[in-house]
């Protein structure tokens, strides 16, 4: 059996594995990127998304909330966003929340504090405390 060799990151960020079963090159992807207010903000795949807005300087808060929040425990919403791209699939926790006023479990919003960040993301903030303030069409 081969052992699977890592190689140092080349200088475009991807690594190289090589020595699989098959014999065929693997190669990691870059690094997910974040786009929210206007910003492109990398970070490692798997990041929590609210640890990574934070990081950068950037908060999935409006207002007052960014103060008075749970710090990524589930239980406040005050971090639900409107998340496209790859993302993890949302936990029970954020299930929970999301279910009850002033959110709404058909809005489509995600808890920052509970969605990990799997790939290139688009992210949106919507007005209100708690970001719920989804803006939906007429038939809505």
């Amino acid at each position: 059996m081969k052992r699977v060799v890592a190689r140092p990151a080349r200088a475009d960020g991807r690594l190289t594995v090589a020595g699989s079963l098959l014999g065929v090159a693997l190669v990691a992807r870059g690094m997910p990127t974040i786009h929210y207010r206007g910003r492109d903000i990398d970070c490692e795949p798997g990041t929590v998304l609210r640890d990574a807005l934070k990081d950068a300087g950037e908060t999935p808060h409006n207002g007052l909330a960014d103060s008075l929040n749970c710090r990524g425990k589930a239980t406040c919403g005050t971090c639900a966003v409107a998340v496209e791209g790859d993302v993890s699939e949302p936990t029970s926790q954020e299930e929970r929340r999301l279910s009850f006023p002033p959110h709404d479990a058909d809005s489509g919003l995600r808890l920052a504090c509970q969605t990990e960040v799997l790939g290139d993301v688009t992210v949106t903030k919507y007005d209100g405390f708690w970001g719920q303030k989804v803006e939906r069409g007429e038939d809505a």
